[in-house]
C-alpha cells in the first residue's frame, strides 16, 4: 500500500489514511497496471484504510480480505516501534525479537501464526491469474517466503520497501521475480 500516516509515525500496526506520498504511488500503480497484460485484474486488499485507499485508483475488481491484514501487533498496537523495548524489556530481550519467526507480540501474533492465516489465501492464489495484492510489508513477506520457497526463518529479514511493486510470475520449480519502485517523478520503474 501507499505510505500512510503511521509509517511517516513510526508506529506499529493502525489503519491510518495514505499520506500525499502515498497517494502518489496509488497513482503510480494505477499507470503501471493499465501498461501491464492483464486479462482481468483482480485486486484483493487489507481491510486497513490505506491499503482500501490505495485499491481505489486500481482499474478491475477489489475485494476485501481480513486474512491479509498486517502482523497482529496486541498490546503494542500504535506505539512508535522506539518504545516497545523500553515498554516490554524483558519480551524483547529474550530472544530475536520481532525477527525470530516464533517471536510473538503481547496479546498478537508471530509470523507463524500469519502463515496459517495467510494458508487460505496462498491456496487461492495458486488457482488465479492476475491477482494484484495491496496489503503491508509484514504480509508480502510471509506471502513472498512461501512462494520463492524462503526457509520461514527467513521470513523477517526479507526487504519489503515501502512503494515497491514484487511481480511474482510462476516459472517451472519457482517464481521469477520484477520489482519495481516509486521514483522522483511519481513512476513505478
Amino acid at each position: 500500500h501507499g505510505e500512510c500516516e503511521h509509517n511517516v509515525d513510526q508506529k506499529v500496526g493502525g489503519s491510518s489514511g495514505l499520506t500525499q506520498q502515498g497517494v502518489k504511488f496509488a497513482e503510480a500503480l494505477k499507470r503501471y497496471t493499465e501498461k501491464e497484460p492483464l486479462k482481468d485484474l483482480k485486486t484483493w486488499t487489507s481491510p486497513a484504510k490505506g491499503c482500501i485507499e490505495t485499491s481505489k485508483f486500481l482499474p478491475g475488481t477489489s475485494e476485501i480480505w481480513r486474512n491479509l491484514n498486517y502482523l497482529d501487533n496486541g498490546e503494542c498496537h500504535g506505539m512508535k516501534f522506539g518504545d516497545l523495548q523500553q515498554k516490554f524489556p524483558s519480551v524483547f530481550t529474550s530472544c530475536a525479537g520481532p525477527l525470530d519467526i516464533g517471536w510473538r507480540y503481547p496479546g498478537g501474533e508471530s509470523y507463524e501464526d500469519m502463515f496459517i492465516r495467510l494458508e487460505p489465501v496462498i491456496m487461492e492464489l495458486e488457482r488465479q491469474h492476475d491477482v494484484l495484492i495491496v496489503a503491508h510489508r509484514t504480509t508480502a513477506r510471509c506471502l513472498m517466503a512461501y512462494f520463492l520457497d524462503h526457509n520461514p526463518d527467513e521470513v523477517a529479514h526479507i526487504k519489503v520497501p515501502i512503494h515497491t511493486v514484487f511481480k511474482l510470475t510462476p516459472v517451472a520449480y519457482g517464481c521469477r521475480v520484477e520489482k519495481f519502485t516509486l521514483n522522483e517523478d511519481g513512476d513505478l520503474v
